[in-house]
């Protein structure tokens, strides 16, 4: 579907020509959309996880096939970098819950490239590209705390850190002042339980270090930072044992490094999209999970 955030309207669009969930898809600069992995149809097994991707065309309305990734996989993070490719972060593969692997897509060319592994596998991890033009990856599943950085122009990535604990989930966004918010996220043993714990990392010092804790603990919520520099926490999952998804939002203020409520959403919400335009925040779909229920929005 398309959202039109003027007329606030959605409209059908052209279908995918391979159904998948759990994939990414992030904006070229040329405008084209590129959509990457995921999970096919079926239980897990031979051709669940994918490797094809596709390439959306907003002015002809048109899906054509892209150059199909090295490794099939799920639950990956994309970040267009500074020259224009995508690094596709780790995954979840058929050999393993969280994968190492790591490639970048030259949209040129059409074609994806190994590059430089990740020293600790993950998929759903924090992930953001830093004012540097640097990559951070925090946390992931299966339940890790290492924080790495990678450097495109030597295509490898640097230990610099852990969070206060492993976590998967767990959100990540740049700061104006250079800076990244590493967020929350979700730990399993045996039951849930969602951490508000905050970790910053300062690119200047390569350090990792303890930040204000989140008013309440949650994972896989959408940051968005907004013009004036705060930082807009939206949904998530949240509730511990009670596992749920949050209709809570909260706001960081970036100039006095706190934290405050904002307004709720009129749905819980978790897993859903975010974005700032019209001078607005559009937040699209989700999963709102209560307990005995879960109904995609």
């Amino acid at each position: 579907e398309l959202f039109d955030p003027k007329n606030l309207s959605l409209k059908a669009c052209a279908s995918m020509s391979q159904a998948r969930a759990h994939h990414q898809a992030i904006k070229l600069p040329g405008g084209k959309v590129l959509v990457a992995g995921g999970a096919g149809p079926g239980g897990e097994g031979a051709g669940y996880y994918l490797s094809s991707c596709e390439l959306y065309n907003p002015d002809l309305n048109t899906w054509s096939s892209a150059g199909s990734m090295n490794t099939p996989s799920a639950d990956h993070r994309l970040v267009l970098l500074d020259d224009g490719r995508v690094l596709r972060v780790g995954g979840s593969t058929l050999s393993g819950f969280g994968t190492t692997t790591c490639e970048i897509y030259d949209p040129a060319a059409d074609s994806w490239a190994l590059t430089g592994s990740l020293s600790v596998g993950r998929h759903s991890a924090g992930v953001a590209k830093l004012g540097n033009g640097q990559v951070i990856a925090a946390g992931g599943y299966m339940f890790t705390s290492a924080v790495e950085v990678f450097n495109p122009a030597t295509e490898t990535w640097t230990r610099v850190g852990n969070l206060a604990g492993p976590v998967a989930g767990p959100g990540a966004i740049p700061l104006n002042d250079g800076r990244a918010l590493l967020m929350g996220g979700e730990y399993w043993a045996g039951t849930h339980t969602h951490p508000a714990a905050v970790s910053v990392y300062t690119p200047g010092t390569g350090l990792v270090t303890n930040g204000p804790p989140m008013l309440v603990g949650k994972a896989y919520f959408e940051p968005v930072l907004l013009p004036d520099g705060d930082v807009l926490v939206i949904g998530g999952a949240s509730g511990g044992a009670n596992y749920c998804s949050t209709n809570a939002c909260d706001r960081f203020d970036a100039a006095t490094q706190t934290w405050e409520p904002a307004p709720s959403l009129n749905q819980g919400r978790h897993l859903s999209a975010a974005v700032f335009t019209q001078g607005k925040v559009f937040v699209i779909g989700g999963i709102d999970v209560h307990p005995g229920i879960t109904v995609p929005l």
